[in-house]
């Protein structure tokens, strides 16, 4: 009897640590995958990520926007689609999903039917780069004050 007690026990532990590194794989995803400090311009994105290859250009109500779609890189959490972050005109951040294959808001507000893939050499001719926040150049943009 003390040899299932102890089976059972066994499983319930080994459960418990599946989902508690589980839960730690998605709040860590979560932690990288968010903008907040990290980039707030589609140069700063794309020099923090090299190695994004789904990149499209989509019109809303007459204005132009971008919309770069990261990668999960992290073996345990389960996201049904890549973060996207969209950058407006100017290359500026204004909005970012984590999943946004599960957000029908989000899905619902960047939603075009002009739509379609973009270069990273489309978006130097297209988009003009953004300043900071702070007043201070994005990356790779020169200086106004010498």
């Amino acid at each position: 009897m003390k040899t299932i007690v102890n089976i059972f026990r066994l499983i319930f532990y080994l459960m418990v640590a599946v989902i508690a590194v589980w839960i730690g794989s998605e709040v860590n995803y979560a932690r990288r995958i968010n903008p907040k400090g990290k980039f707030g311009t589609l140069q700063e994105y794309l020099a923090r990520h090299p190695d994004t290859t789904r990149i499209y250009k989509t019109e809303k109500n007459g204005n132009q926007y971008i919309i770069a779609h990261g990668k999960v890189d992290a073996p345990l959490a389960l996201p049904s689609s890549p973060p996207a972050y969209v950058f407006d005109s100017s290359g500026k951040l204004i909005d970012w999903a984590k999943d946004p294959g599960d957000n029908s808001n989000f899905q619902d507000k960047w939603r075009s039917d002009k739509r379609e893939a973009i270069t990273r050499k489309e978006i130097e001719k297209t988009f003009q780069p953004a300043g900071r926040a702070d007043g201070s150049p994005a990356a790779g943009e020169p200086s106004a004050h010498p």
